[in-house]
């Protein structure tokens, strides 16, 4: 049973029309179709404002991007039923929270899936380092069963971080200091294949 787009909506940008602005377009419908799990396309039209022709062709750039699928669902009754747009389920990332006697590790995917969860005990705080290595371990005990594709990885980090080029300033729970997180040497094909990777403040302790 398909969500209500009302649930979807919360939280999100009404599209707009203007060629401009694609990306934001593409990131609303990308993110109505994960918290619903599925809509079709008339949904997404009412739900973005946007007219049938432009969802049809945004949809398009998702489905050629391989992050959504499109299925046509057979009916009985009269006229053409509207495609529904689904998260593709091959398309996951990867969670990394490093802290001073573990690393925990997940494979989310979308509309709300965790695949996979694990939680690596440690003798002392991780060194970045030791967090790329565990992470790749992870993930490629997690791709050789799964057979899924990773897209990114986000690391949430207790300190403060430089955005701008992804340095971990300042973390005393961890002892990094001027540490870089956003490109982690040895971290697998989840990160290594040129991936986006977010990061996210967490205050100290």
């Amino acid at each position: 049973m398909t969500a209500p787009v009302g649930t979807a909506r919360a939280g999100t940008a009404l599209g707009s029309r203007n060629e401009a602005t694609r990306r934001h377009n593409l990131a609303a419908l990308m993110t109505l179709v994960h918290r619903a799990d599925g809509l079709s396309r008339s949904e997404l039209t009412r739900a973005t404002g946007l007219n049938r022709s432009t969802i049809g062709a945004l949809v398009g750039d998702l489905v050629d991007a391989g992050l959504v699928t499109e299925e046509h669902p057979e009916t009985t009754t009269v006229g053409r039923p509207s495609p529904m747009v689904r998260p593709h389920r091959d398309v996951v990332a990867l969670a990394i929270n490093p802290d001073v006697d573990a690393v925990s590790l997940a494979l989310v995917g979308l509309g709300h899936r965790v695949l996979e969860r694990r939680r690596i005990p440690v003798a002392q705080a991780p060194s970045p380092e030791d967090v790329a290595r565990l992470a790749a371990e992870a993930w490629g005990a997690w791709s050789a069963d799964l057979g899924v594709r990773c897209v990114g990885a986000g690391i949430a980090v207790p300190g403060l971080v430089r955005m701008a080029d992804a340095v971990v300033a300042r973390a005393p729970h961890l002892l990094w200091r001027d540490a870089p997180v956003g490109e982690p040497r040895g971290a697998g094909g989840c990160i290594a294949d040129g991936s986006r990777q977010r990061r996210q403040r967490r205050p100290t302790r």
